[in-house]
């Protein structure tokens, strides 16, 4: 709770939404069915009120975060979009999940020394252009 009380306090400020709602939904997306994708990899990802909004974080948790069912969680990818993106919102989805796919993904995404690189690992990985 503690991450996603972090994570919707940073978005809230910057999307202008109500943090509390980001928190909720945050919460009541995990509760569904857990986001983590594979071992050490979640994709918590929500639908909010308003419009024209899309924007994914990325999470390098050094010491990891832990998601529901004990499971240690080190790179993140939270993903916050509007109803009327919601198609952008998927291709989002799917890119992500065929980056986290590839064999060197991990390995890339620790060596980043920064945020730009950590972007280049993401932006420049092979996977289908939707």
């Amino acid at each position: 709770e503690k991450f996603f009380k972090k994570i919707a306090s940073l978005l809230g400020k910057e999307l202008d939404l109500k943090q509390e709602d980001v928190f909720q939904k945050l919460l009541e997306r995990e509760k569904l069915s857990s986001t983590v994708v594979k071992k050490g990899i979640a994709i918590p990802h929500i639908v909010v009120e308003g419009e024209n909004i899309s924007k994914v974080m990325l999470v390098r948790a050094g010491s990891g975060i832990i998601f529901p069912g004990d499971k240690l969680c080190h790179v993140i990818f939270v993903i916050v979009g509007s109803a009327d993106k919601r198609s952008l919102h998927l291709k989002e989805l799917a890119a992500i999940a065929q980056v986290t796919q590839n064999p060197d993904f991990e390995e890339k995404w620790a060596a980043a020394k920064n945020e730009e690189e950590l972007k280049h690992v993401v932006l420049l990985s092979e996977r289908a252009r939707y």
